[in-house]
């Protein structure tokens, strides 16, 4: 996934090989420096934790194979012949299996731990050459299962009649290939534990390796995952290497965007294997979804995994006794961890625009998904379809947890807004997925029902005989008659809509070029999770976004326009028309003349802007407020007002949590006083239009 900033890889099943070496009595070496994580991109990744007290220290290597390799390296023999020949070269070797990889460590004494660390590497570079394929072929006493989602899981042999053959005879050509792909420092861990000789020693020699192959990115995907079709029904086996049950349950509770997807959750378990768990999905959905669901499955799950119990790697090896194990589980850890937290932000190759801003400390996360497209594709016939369909499509969605969600038609955007705080338990990250996924499934999911619609339908006629509304269709009329959607969202009284068109405008959503805008409560990690959500939202929902292009304005011009007629005070508004690069100095410059003591507001949208000012309905007094206008525009122009308070007033606004998402939406600058005064030296000599409405104020 690529994130654009206007304002994110994955994961693999893996092999774990771990090397020991005996620590003996003698002086204390240099300690080494105190960085825990040595990398410079041509030599995998070196953990180091030194501490004294053991009597062994440990050199451990963790590596992701190539997904070929996958039925061939998940047998526990595999894992044994390799430390068969490690032994052979003169290390004493053990082996461990897991349902995501299996692990391997040997001791080294620690008198010539530089030269055996030196000699370790040069074995794992070794792989893939001339005589790997004998000592790793699969040993004849290997029972080879059936296909079965739990077996593949568990990291026992389970393979197809296609994948048979290879097994029982295997390519030595093909081995050392894949084994050549695997050894790359895409796909490699270190981590060494120690007293300070022993660390010291594998620096050393880690530093004098020559560089590694870098390999591609490790693709997204789950850990060595099985899929099992029963009639109707889809089994997803996904192994983890922690926290299973909680990642079931947290997966179980969230299911809502599962049905909005078309996808029937029948159950979601843990199950405990050698190493881990397995969490077992099973859905019911169309066959021609079944695929991308089961993707979009394995993808929510390895995230969960990482953040349901997210523990820093060092920090969780240095609670080991054993330093061997210790040395495991960072190097392991490292390497899974490091995967799966970039498989958020890779979990596809969709292009995500993210706007965003970290307000630690503040109770909820604020989020708004949202796009200018339904509005400026929206046609004159169907004026004020979109915004009907934006707010059914919030009311669709979930409000458990205190989550509050609102459709979001402001500044010539439509989308959802949802802001909430974690539950009991809940890390930042997860809300961040949670909360968008609220978002991503209200728009991208299962059409809005017949009852939302005809709510929405009522909800946009009152809104639309609003006077801001009343305001902004004049404007609407006056520059841009072939698509007035761009400037005013909800068209006119009397809007004739049906279901039918609200059902094909919320279709229309997947075609459509969707940002994310993020107010973290969090920091940088929960607006990655965001992005990540919203990343893979996108694959589920296969949407295939398209930009748009705001429709040209045919002019501003100046002269009357009557609103509407009918019983009521007569009252008059001036409509100054704004430039775009403009709107910064136009919301001080609109805040000043309201200080000044005019009734003004300030009306934006993605094709243009306008500062309006209301005046008495009486020529005398419409006459009197327009000259008291321009003297205090000649004011400003010319330095003399006080701009400094309307800057005030305008920051004491954003208060409230949606200012401050406005101003991330429209990557908002300060304007200097310089480009407000000139600002205001321009419309102090514009022509104004004149809008006149005869029809009873509506607050």
């Amino acid at each position: 996934m690529t994130i654009r900033r206007a304002g994110c890889e994955g994961t693999r099943w893996a092999i774990a090989i771990a090397f020991a070496s005996v620590a003996c009595a003698g002086p204390r070496g240099p300690i080494p420096a105190q960085r825990d994580v040595l990398t410079n991109g041509v030599r995998p990744e070196l953990a180091r934790i030194v501490r004294d007290g053991d009597p062994i220290g440990a050199l451990a290597v963790a590596g992701l194979p190539p997904d070929a390799a996958r039925p061939f390296l998940s047998s526990f023999e595999v894992v044994k012949n390799l430390a068969l020949l490690l032994d052979k070269a003169g290390f004493r070797a053990s082996a461990d299996a897991g349902p995501d990889g299996w692990r391997l460590f040997v001791e080294l004494d620690e008198a010539s731990a530089r030269d055996s660390s030196a000699h370790m590497f040069g074995i794992l570079r070794s792989l893939g050459e001339s005589g790997t394929a004998d000592i790793l072929a699969l040993p004849s006493s290997t029972t080879i299962e059936r296909p079965d989602a739990i077996a593949r899981c568990a990291g026992r042999p389970s393979t197809n009649a296609a994948e048979r053959s290879w097994l029982e005879h295997p390519a030595p050509a093909a081995l050392r290939s894949w084994f050549a792909e695997a050894r790359s420092t895409s796909r490699v861990s270190l981590a060494v534990v120690g007293n300070a000789r022993v660390v010291g020693a594998v620096t050393e020699s880690w530093a004098r390796e020559p560089a590694w192959r870098t390999g591609e990115v490790v693709e997204a995907s789950a850990l060595s995952q099985g899929v099992t079709q029963i009639g109707n029904e889809t089994v997803l086996a996904i192994p983890v290497q922690t926290a299973g049950g909680q990642v079931a349950r947290s997966l179980a509770g969230d299911a809502t965007i599962l049905k909005a997807a078309g996808a029937t959750l029948l159950g979601v378990s843990a199950h405990s294997v050698v190493g881990g768990h397995c969490v077992i999905v099973r859905f019911s959905a169309p066959a021609s979804e079944t695929d991308r669901i089961a993707r979009y499955v394995s993808s929510e799950v390895t995230f969960r995994a990482a953040h349901v119990s997210a523990e820093d790697a060092l920090l969780a090896a240095k609670r080991e006794t054993d330093p061997r194990k210790a040395a495991i589980v960072s190097a392991w850890r490292r390497l899974v961890e490091r995967t799966i937290r970039s498989h958020a932000a890779a979990a596809s190759n969709r292009s995500v625009t993210v706007r965003s801003d970290s307000e630690i400390g503040q109770h909820e996360l604020q989020l708004v998904v949202s796009s200018e497209c339904p509005l400026m594709n929206e046609p004159r016939k169907e004026w004020g379809v979109a915004a009907a369909t934006t707010h059914a499509a919030s009311l669709g969605v979930s409000r458990e947890g205190g989550v509050s969600v609102e459709p979001w038609i402001s500044g010539g955007l439509a989308g959802i807004y949802v802001r909430g705080a974690a539950l009991p338990g809940e890390g930042g990250a997860l809300l961040a997925s949670r909360l968008t996924s609220l978002a991503t499934q209200s728009l991208w999911g299962a059409p809005p029902t017949r009852i939302d619609v005809e709510r929405s339908l009522r909800w946009v006629q009152e809104q639309a005989s609003s006077q801001r509304s009343l305001l902004l269709g004049a404007l609407a009329e006056n520059a841009s008659s072939s698509q007035p959607s761009a400037v005013s969202p909800f068209g006119r009284e009397g809007l004739g809509a049906s279901y039918s068109d609200v059902v094909a405008t919320h279709r229309s959503f997947r075609s459509m070029h969707f940002s994310i805008a993020v107010l973290s409560n969090d920091g940088a990690e929960q607006i990655e999770a965001a992005t990540g959500a919203m990343a893979r939202a996108e694959a589920l929902f296969d949407v295939r976004a398209k930009g748009c292009t705001a429709p040209k304005l045919d002019g501003f011009e100046g002269g009357a326009i009557r609103i509407s007629s009918g019983a009521g005070k007569e009252v008059n508004w001036l409509a100054y028309p704004i430039e775009t690069p403009k709107r910064d100095a136009s919301r001080v410059l609109a805040q000043a003349v309201t200080d000044g003591g005019l009734a003004s507001a300030l009306y934006e949208t993605r094709a243009g802007a306008w500062l309006i000012i209301e005046v008495d309905g009486s020529s005398k007094n419409a006459l009197h407020e327009i000259e008291h206008l321009r003297t205090l525009l000649v004011q400003i122009g010319q330095g003399h007002g006080d701009i400094a308070a309307a800057r005030r007033a305008l920051r004491l606004k954003e208060t409230d949590p949606r200012e401050r998402l406005v101003h991330l939406l429209d990557d908002r600058q300060d304007a200097t006083d310089a480009q407000v005064s000139a600002l205001a030296n321009g419309i102090a000599i514009a022509k104004p239009l004149t809008l006149t409405s005869r029809a009873e104020r509506v607050p």
